[in-house]
């Protein structure tokens, strides 16, 4: 079986299988085969006190355009990871962060077409799939997308570069992650990425 160990936020570790692309439950936080990525470094007493948030993550968050974020409506974006030869997966999200509300368009693990809209703060409404498989994955990959900002936001990790730098309005993403699997090449990338403002309904493509 292949695994790799993906961030994300809230101490869940995140895994690639042949079957499974969702996330699992963990006390720590670990990147594992991933190169070219930021990675997230966590002290040992930093979920038992309020961790102050390091310089150099205000200075990425700038450069990103954390200081614009109030002005973001929404993002849409499709995260999109492979390991070749083994799978291939594509997860298409539409966020409102002032709203929670997230919609996602891709397959089940049986690869079933599944296309569900739902608010983040309503989920004990929501069906078991949405609660164990669809918000989980939603978490897993808005931290691919905007992690500079969840960075920032937990004032709990440093970081390293990453790759293939897109911006779309005031916000800057980056796009390209590459690394390895049990020696089997491992791409991440994120497409199609726009931002709509606040007040507008025009979509602002990544370019």
């Amino acid at each position: 079986m292949v695994e790799v160990l993906l961030f994300c936020r809230h101490q869940h570790r995140s895994k690639f299988t042949e079957e499974n692309i969702h996330m699992t439950h963990s006390s720590r936080v670990t990147i594992i085969g991933l190169m070219g990525l930021w990675v997230l470094l966590f002290a040992p007493a930093s979920w038992a006190q309020a961790p102050q948030r390091a310089p150099i993550l205000d200075q990425v968050a700038k450069t990103f355009g954390i200081d614009s974020w109030d002005q973001v409506e929404a993002v849409r974006y499709t995260w999109n990871g492979e390991i070749t030869g083994l799978f291939k997966a594509a997860h298409k999200w539409e966020w409102e962060p002032k709203t929670n509300k997230v919609s996602f368009e891709g397959t089940d693990k049986d690869g079933k077409p599944v296309k569900v809209s739902y608010v983040r703060t309503d989920l004990s409404s929501q069906s078991d799939a949405v609660k164990n498989q669809i918000d989980p994955s939603f978490i897993n990959d808005n931290y691919w997308v905007l992690f500079p900002f969840h960075a920032y936001w937990d004032k709990s990790a440093s970081a390293i570069d990453r790759a293939g730098y897109k911006k779309a309005g005031p916000i800057l993403f980056s796009t390209e992650h590459r690394g390895f699997a049990d020696g089997k090449p491992l791409h991440i990338f994120i497409s199609d990425v726009a931002v709509k403002l606040t007040g507008s309904d025009a979509w602002m493509k990544a370019q």
